[in-house]
């Protein structure tokens, strides 16, 4: 704004002939462009304070659900794992409650299909692949109630056994590679402390 300033100070200077009404023209002029740049660098600095605004609550978002998944499908995982494990391994005579088959899709998987945007694209795969799954357990269970109970050398029982196995095996190799994925993002956004620190943090400082 300066350099215009002298700028126009020469142009005018060499012109003979100057009036008042000149400068006022000049003046304005530059208040002008000096209102200008003025309002252009504000708002350009309101735009980079948005955006970073922006950025620090999708991560805060983003560490709250990966945080809520993670705790939640370990627990899953480990559920459809034991059922998986009971069937497998059944005996004859030995009988299975069709309540025990069933797997009730979680909350937080749920929140998390609603929030794909802050996941890796890795893993919204396997997310929706969980899904897909259930509602398959679902229709091979379908016309059974909870309390019945399915005998293993049943051939009808036998044949609905294996394909909810299938299922559920799937259920727990999805959750996972869910889990072994969220572990380093969950590290990145926020790491672990280290064992010297968490010994200071709760016994203090070594005398």
């Amino acid at each position: 704004m300066g350099i215009v300033l002298i700028l126009a100070l020469v142009i005018v200077g060499s012109h003979d002939e100057f009036h008042l009404k000149d400068w006022q023209t000049i003046g304005a002029g530059i208040l002008a462009l000096g209102g200008g740049a003025l309002a252009y660098f504000g708002a350009m600095a309101k735009v980079e304070q948005d955006a970073e605004q922006n950025k620090r609550e999708f991560l805060r978002r983003q560490l709250g659900l990966y945080l809520k998944l993670d705790i939640t499908i370990r627990n899953f995982r480990d559920a459809a794992e034991a059922v998986s494990t009971k069937v497998k391994f059944g005996q004859a005579g030995d009988r299975i409650l069709v309540s025990e088959l069933r797997l009730k899709e979680p909350l937080d998987i749920e929140v998390a299909w609603e929030n794909l945007d802050v996941f890796p694209r890795r893993l919204i795969r396997e997310i929706a692949l969980i899904r897909e799954s259930l509602r398959e357990l679902d229709r091979v269970l379908a016309g059974l109630n909870d309390a019945d109970r399915l005998i293993f050398e049943n051939p009808d029982a036998r044949n609905r056994l294996d394909m909810a196995h299938d299922i559920i095996a799937v259920v727990a190799d999805a959750s996972s590679i869910v889990v072994n994925g969220l572990a380093p993002e969950i590290e990145a956004l926020a790491p672990a402390m280290a064992i010297n620190e968490r010994m200071v943090a709760v016994y203090g400082e070594p005398d």
